[in-house]
């Protein structure tokens, strides 16, 4: 993970503050980009290119980016690129999403394949622009405060620098906000899947597009389960470029096996289940809870399970994390198993 946060018409000190929240996402580097009004910084996991300078964020005369994330075909459009005539400085995926928006501009969302949300400033139409992955696995909030506009990879970074009221309407709850746009805190969206946000530097105004859609696909009868095979090879192929060490969460389910069945892992990570998961993950999200809100919840489960409050202490939850870290804590990348959106919808774009 990397970790991406801005403000326009903010301070330093804010923004620092931000991308300190999102510590955990980042342990490698830390970068900030001042010019006037607009605060641009990131927090960076090295996981391509482990040398280069100027990627936290990356900054030339007309683009800053700060970016979370992996470009999968990077190598793919790099070649492509370099055929048009662009010259590279480094070799991160990073520089190539530069450039393929010098080329491309808006039309580089058809190309692109990957996990990511990243803030593009681009110098010569005075915009910020904003987007997230197709899939929304890399997360990107933000929010609108009078003369103020923030964005950042984790809701809780904005919630730190601003005073802001809770949401009354607690519906994002039942999806633990992951398939809404409304959030805990009124005034603060996420930026949904397959979106970018443009934004206008001089009067604040914003607008969101959709740039991809799911669309069917014909396949060949005939042949269903080799066009199926050569999709997924290619699929876990793709996301296994990486000059760090990775390995694979494991849970002996249909869809860990399957990537395994493909690819030979060296290191698997299992879960351990001994014990009672289902109490620990109420308590959890119950302390959770209790972090965002201020408040003591009691949540139930279902009806033969009674009720469960939380009585754990941050120190004893922070720990217990911190000793199932232990078991993963050399690994930058781990794969970790999503029937279709990871591994199929991300891979072919294209409508037959």
């Amino acid at each position: 993970m990397c970790s991406i946060s801005g403000i326009i018409n903010g301070d330093l000190k804010s923004l620092k503050k931000m991308i300190g929240t999102q510590s955990h996402r980042a342990p490698d580097d830390q970068g900030y980009f001042v010019e006037k009004n607009i605060l641009i910084g990131m927090g960076r996991l090295k996981i391509i290119d482990m040398v280069s300078e100027n990627l936290c964020p990356y900054i030339d005369k007309d683009l800053v980016i700060s970016y979370n994330g992996e470009i999968y075909n990077y190598i793919e459009l790099r070649k492509e690129l370099i055929n048009l005539k662009w010259k590279f400085k480094t070799n991160s995926d990073l520089e190539v999403l530069a450039i393929s928006w010098k080329q491309w501009g808006f039309n580089m969302f058809d190309k692109l394949n990957g996990m990511f949300a990243f803030c593009i400033y681009d110098r010569r139409i005075k915009k910020i622009i904003l987007s997230r992955d197709i899939a929304g696995e890399k997360p990107l909030y933000y929010l609108k405060k009078g003369n103020k506009f923030y964005f950042s990879s984790e809701a809780k970074a904005i919630h730190s620098v601003c005073n802001l009221n809770l949401n009354s309407n607690r519906k994002e709850l039942n999806a633990f906000q992951h398939c809404l746009t409304e959030t805990l805190w009124k005034g603060m969206y996420q930026l949904p899947a397959a979106n970018y946000l443009v934004l206008d530097l001089k009067t604040l105004n914003f607008k969101t597009f959709e740039y991809w859609q799911f669309k069917k696909k014909k396949i060949d009868l005939k042949q269903p389960l080799e066009q199926f095979k050569e999709l997924l090879e290619n699929s876990i192929k793709l996301r296994l470029r990486s000059e760090v060490k990775y390995g694979l969460y494991y849970s002996k389910g249909m869809d860990s096996t399957l990537l395994s069945t493909f690819h030979k892992f060296d290191n698997k990570f299992f879960f351990n289940d001994e014990g009672n998961w289902k109490k620990d993950f109420i308590k959890n999200l119950s302390q959770r809870l209790i972090e965002w809100t201020g408040k003591r919840w009691i949540i139930t489960l279902s009806k033969d399970q009674g009720q469960t409050t939380v009585h754990e202490t941050k120190q004893q939850l922070k720990a217990k994390l911190m000793e199932e870290m232990k078991q993963t804590e050399e690994y930058k990348k781990i794969l970790e198993a999503f029937p279709d959106a990871e591994l199929i919808d991300v891979q072919d774009k294209e409508e037959d």
